[in-house]
């Protein structure tokens, strides 16, 4: 069982893993055990005489059915219990569905994927402008952390998975790039180490040469470099990417 509190975590420990930068690296590709259930919810919590939580919790079966409960009650060990006793009671009587497939890692992926698409649009980079996600949430504070939380999870989910998604490295750069000063009014932390991952993200994926990520990847890339102390660099990034393109469609994209 993978709990969501670690899985940031164990995906940056396979990436350093995989570039052979820990003690016992394999230098190759990991195999993740997929799972079979997904459990996840998305709560709410106010004040009346005493704090309050309401929870919606879903249990899903990946390639089965899923299950959807609704907990009211203080924060307390019986509201844990109440979850606990939810999830217990899926998983011992799953909803019937007919023929239930064995559980793989694509199916896992495509349950990820599908949760995503609830949370999330991605915009893909159009000219010099990098790919960005746009929320599908109201701009309460709240929702929309919680979201933009859960989204990065999933996609790191998918990447311990699936180490070379580029679709996946493209979305949580994205995320992890998102500035919610401007929309919310709420600063997220550790903003250096946030574009420091991303950019990482990125270059993964151009050193990949996949067609249809890498010309994507170059133009996010150059994007993080702003401001009058980076401005320059993101100029000269733009220029090598030009001169380096394969014809002049390519080269049109990182045009200033």
């Amino acid at each position: 069982m993978l709990e969501r509190d670690v899985i940031s975590f164990l995906a940056n420990e396979v990436r350093l893993d995989m570039a052979g930068f820990t003690e016992q690296n394999s230098g190759g590709v990991p195999q993740m055990q997929f799972g079979f259930w997904i459990v996840d919810g998305f709560y709410q919590s106010y004040e009346v005489a005493d704090p309050e939580v309401q929870l919606k919790l879903r249990v899903e079966r990946i390639l089965g059915g899923q299950q959807s409960f609704s907990l009211q009650g203080k924060p307390d060990e019986s509201f844990f219990k109440k979850i606990s006793d939810s999830v217990a009671k899926a998983l011992e009587h799953p909803p019937e569905v007919g023929q239930v497939l064995s559980p793989t890692r694509k199916a896992e992926i495509d349950a990820l994927n599908a949760r995503v698409g609830q949370l999330v649009d991605y915009v893909p980079p159009q000219t010099i402008l990098p790919g960005m996600i746009r929320l599908r949430t109201v701009p309460n504070p709240d929702k929309v952390m919680s979201a933009l939380d859960e989204a990065t999870r999933a996609f790191e989910s998918i990447l311990l998975l699936d180490p070379d998604d580029n679709a996946a490295k493209m979305h949580l750069a994205a995320c992890l790039l998102l500035n919610t000063q401007d929309w919310i009014g709420v600063e997220r932390p550790n903003e250096e180490e946030r574009v420091s991952r991303a950019r990482e993200y990125f270059r993964e994926v151009i050193a990949t040469s996949d067609p249809d990520s890498a010309d994507d990847a170059r133009v996010s890339l150059a994007s993080t470099y702003w401001g009058p102390k980076e401005g320059l660099k993101r100029v000269e990034m733009l220029d090598r990417f030009s001169a380096e393109a394969s014809d002049q469609k390519a080269r049109n994209r990182f045009l200033r």
